[in-house]
């Protein structure tokens, strides 16, 4: 080789290093999407709202690719499991293919990934365009193969030489087990999130990596007095280092702000906002990082307005052929709809079938429920109690409040257009189809029905309310007995009183914390210990009978109606 040549070279080699990287780079991340492939719909004063489907979040992801190539669309986990019929009767593949479609690049693993076991969680994974990164399992590769990224992923982003180095790192719950079905993580054991964040961060910092964000399945679960949230996300973020965002999942609770040193991001579930969040790099030091989140908005139906057209708020109103004020946001891809329609095909012979009418909608938002007694946990514990009241003098039922996955009706898409799907008033009530109780009640958790004692009800009454005021899925919805418990008291004592009801809803004297037994029904998850209930785990599990969205279908079948009104109250009492 020619001395002057390799001078030259040498010296370009040298000059290059003496460059360090700058980019403006974006990050778009959903929040424990559960296979939404449809749209979700909330109303406001009147004024419904589509938001969501991957018809739609493509639409404004591809949109915010377009103005900065430089961005990575990113979850953090509970991407599969607990999803409506159009994915869950299909294995979630339609999930997965949504994600596909709607560009996502990388996840964390979530406790739902679990809930078709091992098995399922790969073959899904098999099917994905997008990595799992794993930062704090162990054995991962040992049993979920060669798929996942451990311990983090290094991208490299930006428009000119050197480009900045990007790692992600993936953190799956500590609870992520007590969430799921006794062994769905094999010899999988879970690392504690910080000291993983913390070792993995460092390592990716040697590796090059400028920027260091974690993907972590934590979620804030409340609020402090002055408003700022608080839970497992916030204290995560407190006590973790070396990284410079935190983009969250678990609880749907939205956060956006700066915890410790680190950017924290969070959404709502379902598609229902997502996260833009802008990282600025400047001469290989970070100069800013911020977020926004946003509603990704399709229709807007104003239901106080009938139309004509003149009556609507302004000219971008038209009139539906309901009557009602509608107004385009943003038109979804048409191509989603290619994508679903075979899936949607095969349901809509069972599921589209009405099963009742709703003279109003049962609320579900993943807090109230988890939080509180609702008319939608009513409805289903009564409906599991009414089951086997009289064929095993059943008495009391509970469900968790985490199993109830959205408001009836649902989301649920029909394509018999003769069924009334809005409204839903005494006027005017909506139909309540099959694929609604499924949307509501996804898991294909089975019923188990056993004695139990009193000492043993007051003791997971007290593991119910052990967290409040905080969001958590393990909050009982209940039927056959009312409770009084104390939030000023310690938890572990809080459970007041408890009081047995009978078939007319009547008091029928206390249930005391002895051993007296009562007839429970509940599910086989809670049974064999999920959601922290390890009290109710038997030597040889009471076997599982039909499942809980069967049950409750059935139920919905022989009720000419149902309305929230019928619901209100009393079974649980919250004393200060």
């Amino acid at each position: 080789m020619d001395r002057r040549l390799f001078v030259a070279a040498g010296s370009l080699i040298a000059l290059a290093g003496c460059f360090k990287p700058t980019a403006d780079i974006q990050i778009l991340a959903i929040s424990d999407w559960h296979g939404q492939l449809d749209p979700v719909s909330e109303t406001v004063s009147g004024v419904a709202t589509t938001y969501g489907g991957i018809g739609l979040l493509k639409v404004y992801l591809d949109e915010q690719r377009a103005a900065n190539p430089d961005t990575i669309f990113v979850t953090a986990g509970d991407n599969i499991g607990a999803t409506p019929p159009l994915s869950s009767c299909f294995e979630d593949r339609p999930a997965v293919a949504g994600l596909n479609y709607i560009g996502l690049q990388f996840s964390a693993l979530g406790n739902h990934e679990f809930d078709r076991g091992i098995d399922g969680l790969q073959a899904r994974m098999d099917e994905a365009a997008f990595v799992y990164v794993s930062s704090n399992l162990t054995h991962v590769r040992t049993e979920l193969g060669a798929r996942p990224v451990v311990p983090f992923q290094i991208v490299e982003l930006g428009k000119m030489a050197p480009k900045a180095k990007v790692a992600f790192l993936g953190l799956i719950n500590p609870d992520a087990p007590a969430l799921s079905f006794p062994g769905r993580f094999r010899t999988m054991e879970i690392q504690d999130p910080v000291d993983a964040t913390t070792a993995a961060a460092m390592n990716a910092r040697s590796a090059g990596a400028t920027v260091v964000v974690a993907m972590v399945h934590l979620g804030a679960t409340g609020t402090d007095d002055a408003g700022a949230p608080t839970g497992p996300l916030i204290d995560f973020a407190r006590e973790v280092t070396g990284v410079d965002v935190v983009v969250a999942g678990n609880t749907g609770m939205v956060v956006n702000g700066v915890f410790g040193n680190a950017l924290v991001v969070g959404n709502r579930s379902k598609g229902r906002t997502f996260a833009k969040i802008q990282i600025s790099i400047v001469e290989g030091e970070i100069t800013s990082t911020s977020a926004e989140i946003v509603d990704p908005a399709g229709s807007l139906t104003d239901e106080t307005i009938t139309c004509p057209a003149t009556a609507c708020p302004d000219a971008s109103w038209t009139c539906s052929a309901a009557g009602r004020c509608v107004q385009t946001v943003e038109t979804p891809d048409p191509t989603a709809e290619t994508l679903l329609q075979p899936y949607r095909t095969q349901l809509a012979a069972r599921y589209d079938l009405r099963a009742t009418r709703a003279e109003g909608v049962f609320a579900r938002d993943g807090v109230a429920e988890r939080t509180g007694e609702v008319p939608i946990g009513d409805l289903i514990a009564g409906a599991l109690l009414d089951r086997y009241r009289a064929s095993d003098s059943a008495q009391i039922a509970f469900v968790s409040g985490g199993g109830i996955r959205a408001p009836l009706p649902s989301s649920y898409v029909v394509q018999d257009t003769s069924l009334v799907r809005t409204g839903c008033s005494a006027e005017t009530p909506c139909d309540v189809v099959v694929g609604d109780v499924y949307t509501v009640l996804p898991s294909g958790n089975e019923l188990v029905v056993r004695r139990i004692t009193g000492h043993l009800l007051w003791q997971l009454l007290d593991h119910s309310v052990a967290r409040m005021p905080a969001a958590d899925g393990r909050f009982l919805q209940i039927a056959g007995f009312t409770f009084q418990w104390k939030e000023s008291a310690a938890a572990g004592s809080r459970v007041q009183s408890v009081t047995l009801l009978d078939a007319a809803g009547n008091p029928a004297g206390a249930i005391a914390n002895d051993e007296t037994e009562y007839v429970l029904v509940t599910t086989d998850f809670t049974n064999q210990g999920g959601d922290g209930y390890t009290m109710l785990q038997e030597p040889i599990p009471t076997a599982g009978r039909e499942i809980v969205a069967d049950v409750v279908l059935q139920y919905l079948q022989r009720q000419p109606s149902i309305s929230p009104s019928q619901y209100p109250g009393g079974r649980i009492l919250r004393i200060p």
